[in-house]
């Protein structure tokens, strides 16, 4: 429990396996985008949920395809909870700006 406590405090590093997987030049653009989305909404997970399925439908992907992506830019790994309440329980300013700077 502390070392998930951690990741949503701080974020977590991803392993250079899942960054190469995960992390390629197609989602990128999409992240920017989900990340403009979420500047915009309330913090909760009903909104930040509707939020993920706009941007969902707007780039034509599955959940898996973003949310594995997402999970290893704000925490490190791909696999987590549910990604709206994840992102819920997370400080708004650093899932931006690892968000923001998931793109060069």
């Amino acid at each position: 429990l502390a070392d998930w406590l951690v990741l949503l405090v701080q974020g977590g590093q991803a392993s250079e396996a899942d960054r190469a997987s995960h992390l390629t030049e197609a989602i990128r653009p999409t992240l920017l985008q989900l990340g403009q989305a979420l500047a915009e909404c309330p913090w909760d997970k009903a909104s930040l949920a509707a939020v993920i399925k706009q941007v969902l439908a707007a780039a034509g992907l599955k959940m898996p395809q973003l949310a594995m992506p997402v999970r290893v830019v704000l925490l490190g790994t791909p696999q987590t909870p549910s990604l709206d309440a994840v992102i819920e329980l997370m400080d708004r300013g650093l899932v931006l700006e690892r968000l923001r700077q998931s793109s060069p």
